[in-house]
């Protein structure tokens, strides 16, 4: 939830009253705003209204919706694989990957908590190709990436056909 300037870094430098200044710690700095995180923001905007998955009001279950093949949500390790019931345990697990959506469209929430890079891999299917949700400088396409530590990002899985029509400029 953002309130007005935190899409650009405004901050009240701690102070929760508001209602009760009107001085430089409320005011929104139009000039100096950060454009980079407003950029940021922008794109997690788009990418909310473009996935079925992040605005669905109903519970997850880890099973699939009616007329779906695949779970509505599954929780996996950097590797790929299913966490188990020891891995939600283990105090020491830093990284794990959220996956949401159906058959035609996963949005994996790829989650390093640890301060290292890891190398984080996503399941395969056939007929169908990951790639960046959102588009930076450094996003990669592929089953295997780096994430930086203390990063959370974002891939979306389509169709190969679809993934190519991206890919060449076409579409949205």
């Amino acid at each position: 939830m953002l309130t007005a300037g935190d899409e650009f870094g405004r901050t009240q430098k701690g102070n929760n009253n508001a209602y009760a200044q009107d001085n430089e710690i409320t005011w929104l700095d139009w000039t100096g705003r950060d454009q980079a995180l407003e950029q940021c923001v922008v794109l997690l905007a788009a990418m909310r209204r473009s996935m079925p998955a992040l605005s669905d009001t109903r519970l997850l279950t880890g099973e699939p919706r009616p007329g779906s093949e695949i779970p509505d949500v599954i929780w996996l390790t950097e590797t790929g694989m299913p966490l188990d019931e020891a891995g939600w345990h283990d105090s020491g697990r830093y990284r794990l990957i959220m996956m949401l959506g159906g058959d035609d469209c996963r949005l994996a929430v790829v989650i390093n908590g640890d301060r290292r890079a890891c190398m984080f891999t996503l399941p395969e299917r056939d007929g169908f190709r990951w790639g960046p949700a959102i588009e930076t400088p450094d996003s990669a396409a592929g089953v295997s990436r780096p994430v930086p530590g203390r990063t959370v990002s974002f891939m979306i899985e389509h169709k190969a056909a679809q993934a190519q029509i991206k890919e060449n400029g076409g579409g949205k």
